[in-house]
């Protein structure tokens, strides 16, 4: 008989204004179902009590969410076992227990027998900080508590393999050992020998309720010197299955949205160049007879000459559903400054005055490259003034001060710089970098 396991949904994790996960999830059991098991196993995280990594669930979003689950767990001719992970909250578990007449929760550890094979749920060990001493005694003695269980499984929730966090491997090696299978969650990607042990394995994530990127696309476009590539790749979301054989059959689960990640090398672009091409790539996503279905990705990397603050709201402009940009794979970099070289490391005002000075030719050229139409009087004034015997730009502590001394002497001397043009965070932006001078 067959058993479907199922981890890592992160039902209450979601984007509630886009993405009805529970629709999902329902479609996910439902495949199950169609297929005759003879139980559910629920491997954690499955309801989660954040809706997004720093805002918790209300009351009656999860109330919301719960009251169309215990229609689904009643709906089933099989029961339906759980374990708890990181991102659940007990009482849930224990609720569900409590009204779902199928719906089986114990905390700690739970034997259970499944057809021919013996189960061990495992509620998780994880912690931020990282696991207790006495896990590998702990471990050691679940795996010697397999000895003699019929065709042992283990369905656990800890983290497993590459990182200096993960259950140290003599905790592992103990329980493969002792299991003919161990299946564990919480990495939310498929992994087989996870660990380095043959007969564990890191269950995928169901479905996109929690972002992790690098491991959920979908599609996949990366832009860099001019040239785009489109990749795409069977769903990373899936289930498995364990029936009177030694290995878990692995079932792929295609979700109602699919995620597109979106890369941009954005190395020698000013922020106009990068603008437009940001605009160009998401205008294509959202000319597509799919665009309504797609999760957008993005991020960008090389060596930036701004701050991605400033593409910040470029989406506001498509149809699309895009998360946050990520820039941690980017370099901020400082523009390159042509001009004269001062002949020692340290310059008097007037020597500074007059090296910008001597540069405006340059500075005016550059300014015109990124669209802004000035002149050489213009800007020899603003320099004057700024660096002038009386100029008070920089005095005090006050950013708002800066930014308003600097956009004053920009709108007074440029005939570009129209309010309309700018982004919604361009104060935002020269404040910083405003403080950033002044530091």
């Amino acid at each position: 008989m067959t058993t479907f396991v199922l981890s890592d949904a992160h039902l209450f994790q979601t984007y509630l204004d886009w993405y009805d996960s529970v629709v999902d999830f329902e479609r996910a059991v439902r495949n199950c179902a169609d297929e005759g098991p003879e139980a559910y196993v629920l491997a954690g995280d499955v309801f989660d009590y954040k809706t997004t990594n720093t805002t918790y669930l209300r009351h009656y979003q999860g109330e919301e969410f719960l009251v169309r689950l215990r229609k689904l767990f009643r709906s089933l001719n099989a029961p339906v076992y759980a374990l708890r992970g990181n991102h659940e909250k007990q009482v849930v578990l224990e609720g569900l227990e409590q009204t779902v007449e199928t719906f089986h929760y114990e905390p700690g550890r739970h034997w259970i027998t499944i057809g021919g094979r013996d189960f061990l749920l495992l509620d998780t060990h994880y912690r931020t900080e990282g696991y207790r001493e006495q896990i590998v005694d702990e471990f050691q003695e679940i795996g010697e508590a397999a000895a003699n269980r019929t065709y042992p499984v283990l369905v656990m929730h800890e983290t497993v393999g590459g990182l200096d966090s993960a259950l140290p491997d003599a905790a592992l090696a103990a329980v493969s050992e002792g299991f003919d299978m161990v299946l564990n969650g919480h990495m939310h990607h498929l992994e087989h020998g996870a660990g380095g042990f043959g007969n564990v394995m890191n269950l995928p994530s169901l479905q996109p309720s929690r972002l992790v990127r690098g491991s959920y696309w979908t599609e996949q476009y990366r832009w860099a010197d001019g040239e785009t590539s489109h990749e795409v790749q069977e769903s990373p979301f899936a289930y498995v299955s364990v029936d009177d054989n030694d290995e878990a059959t692995v079932h792929r689960f295609e979700p109602s949205k699919i995620v597109v990640e979106v890369t941009l090398d954005l190395s020698g672009l000013s922020v106009g160049e990068a603008r437009t091409r940001f605009k160009e790539l998401l205008a294509e996503l959202a000319a597509r007879e799919d665009g309504d279905e797609l999760l957008v990705y993005p991020a960008v990397r090389g060596e930036l000459r701004f701050s991605p603050i400033l593409l910040e709201d470029v989406p506001d402009e498509f149809d699309l559903f895009v998360t946050n940009i990520k820039s941690d794979e980017a370099e901020k970099v400082p523009p390159e400054l042509e001009g004269t070289e001062p002949a020692t490391s340290i310059v008097s005002g007037e020597d500074l005055q007059d090296a910008v000075l001597e540069a405006v030719p340059v500075i005016v050229e550059q300014l015109e490259d990124e669209g802004v139409k000035t002149d050489e009087a213009s800007v020899t004034q603003v320099v004057e003034h700024v660096t002038g015997e009386d100029a008070d730009v920089f005095a005090g502590s006050n950013p708002p001060k800066v930014v308003d001394g600097l956009r004053r002497f920009v709108e007074e001397n440029t005939d570009a710089v129209d309010e309309k043009e700018l982004p919604d965070n361009f104060e935002t932006h020269l404040a910083a970098v405003a403080e950033e001078v002044k530091q």
